[in-house]
């Protein structure tokens, strides 16, 4: 009749599917993000070298040398945004 007179103990109730559920999901997050980090870290290891190559080869206007540089920079701001967000 009244709950503070019973003696037992209280036990909680675990509802497993909304916690696999949410497990799934981040792993699945953490996954892609994973592949998007190296992915990145792979672009940027060939825009390096790429940037070596053009910059030695290209003496009079320099624009593929600047592409180069600007997709090299948008990586990299790709990464510290990626790292901002997680």
């Amino acid at each position: 009749m009244f709950s503070f007179i019973d003696n037992t103990y209280y036990r909680y109730y675990i509802d497993f599917l909304p916690i696999f559920v949410s497990l799934i999901s981040m792993a699945f997050a953490l996954l892609f993000s994973a592949f998007k980090v190296g992915r990145i870290i792979f672009d940027l290891a060939v825009h390096e070298f790429l940037a070596m190559i053009f910059a030695a080869s290209d003496f009079t206007s320099g624009q593929r040398l600047k592409q180069v540089l600007k997709k090299h920079g948008r990586y990299v701001l790709y990464a510290v945004l990626l790292r901002c967000h997680y």
